[in-house]
């Protein structure tokens, strides 16, 4: 009986140790993807964080928000029991979708946050603290400046 015990915990030890390596390549992020990611988040206007919070939304890329994709909106980020789910994003789908044709356009989303601009505060304070303790506020003024030039004589926007 003890070594059968034995025996199943090594298992299990070995399948923990399995999983662990697993979710440590997973979180593995090169130096430059981690660069990338913070420069392009820390020089993003307001409307371009909006827009990239869309775009991580919009999840079949379509340019629009269906249904389908709210309904993860509202099991993501709203603490709400399933059964009261389907109230929730009927709520969000009439709030959201101004013209009524069952899909939230950037627009209409836009002009969510430009009414309501508290919804998107979390983001806005992590990109502030971000831009205070990773070089500052003045280098990161600077550097929006600058991508805003290079998209402008490029043509070239990576949010649109």
């Amino acid at each position: 009986l003890g070594s059968l015990r034995r025996a199943s915990m090594q298992a299990k030890f070995a399948e923990f140790e399995r999983r662990k390596a697993n979710a440590a390549k997973l979180l593995r992020v090169k130096y430059i993807e981690f660069f990338v990611a913070v420069y392009s988040f820390n020089t993003l206007d307001q409307k371009g964080i909006v827009r990239f919070t869309f775009d991580m939304l919009d999840t079949d890329k379509s340019g629009r928000l269906r249904r389908e994709e709210v309904e993860q909106l509202a099991r993501r980020f709203l603490n709400t029991k399933e059964k009261k789910l389907e109230t929730k994003v009927e709520q969000l789908m009439f709030f959201l979708d101004e013209d009524r044709d069952g899909e939230i356009e950037f627009d209409e989303f836009w002009r969510l946050h430009s009414r309501m601009s508290l919804l998107m505060f979390p983001v806005f304070r992590l990109q502030a603290l971000l831009r205070t303790k990773l070089l500052g506020e003045a280098y990161w003024k600077k550097a929006s400046r600058t991508r805003l030039k290079i998209e402008a004589d490029t043509e070239y926007t990576p949010i649109d």
